[in-house]
C-alpha cells in the first residue's frame, strides 16, 4: 500500500504519512486498511468528534464513532489487504449521508469490521499544513491518533494526540517504546 501524491499533495508530507502508517501496520497487523483522503486540512477536534445533537451541540464520545465528515469532503477511499497490504479490495463507503442522530450511532468497530482506517488531508502543497488521523484495531476496541504537520522549510510535527513525537520518532503507550522509532522520514 502506497500513498501516491495527487497534484495538490506535497510529496514530502505524504512520505511522513506513509512512514507513520507503515510503522502502525507493522505494530498492529490489522487484516485490512482503509485509506481516506479528505479535501483539506482537518484539526484535532475530529479525533473523538461524534457529531451534533439537536443539530447544533457538538458531541464527543469515548467509544469511537466514524468521524462525521460529509461525503463531499472525501476525495478518495481505497482499501487494501494481504500480508503487505498490496491487494486492493472493494469496501462500502465509510462516509455516507445520514441524519445526525444516526451518525451518533455509527461506531468505527461496526463499520470497519477490524480494519484500520487512516484519514489524511489534501491540499498540503498549497496550504503548507497536513493532518493524519487513524483508528487502529486493538484487543479492547480501536485506538485513535492524530498528527498535524507544518511545512517550515521541511515537514515538522507541530501537534499530536494519543501518540508522542520526540527526538524524531513516534512512540505510544500502547506500543513498545521504540517500535515506531525511525518511522518518520525526518530521521
Amino acid at each position: 500500500m502506497r500513498f501516491v501524491p495527487d497534484n495538490d499533495d506535497a510529496p514530502e508530507f505524504l512520505a511522513e504519512v506513509q512512514a507513520l502508517t507503515d510503522g502502525l501496520l507493522q505494530a498492529f497487523a490489522p487484516p485490512a486498511i482503509v485509506v481516506i483522503k479528505i479535501d483539506n486540512y482537518f484539526g484535532k477536534k475530529w479525533l473523538h468528534f461524534s457529531g451534533k445533537a439537536l443539530g447544533a451541540v457538538g458531541v464527543w464520545k469515548k467509544r469511537l464513532n466514524v468521524p462525521p465528515f460529509v461525503p463531499n469532503r472525501v476525495v478518495s477511499q481505497s482499501a487494501f489487504t494481504g500480508r503487505t497490504y498490496d491487494e486492493a479490495i472493494s469496501t462500502n463507503p465509510i462516509h455516507i449521508h445520514t441524519e445526525s442522530t444516526n451518525a451518533l450511532r455509527r461506531y468505527v468497530a461496526d463499520v470497519a469490521h477490524g480494519s484500520a482506517i487512516v484519514w489524511y488531508s489534501g491540499q498540503s502543497k498549497k496550504s503548507g499544513h497536513g493532518s493524519m488521523m487513524a483508528h487502529f484495531p486493538t484487543a479492547d476496541g480501536y485506538w485513535p491518533l492524530y498528527v498535524h504537520w507544518v511545512n517550515r522549510g521541511s515537514w515538522r510535527v507541530v501537534e499530536s494526540f494519543e501518540i508522542t513525537y520526540e527526538g524524531r520518532k513516534f512512540t505510544a503507550a500502547r506500543l513498545l517504546p521504540e517500535l515506531l522509532a525511525g518511522q518518520s522520514s525526518q530521521v
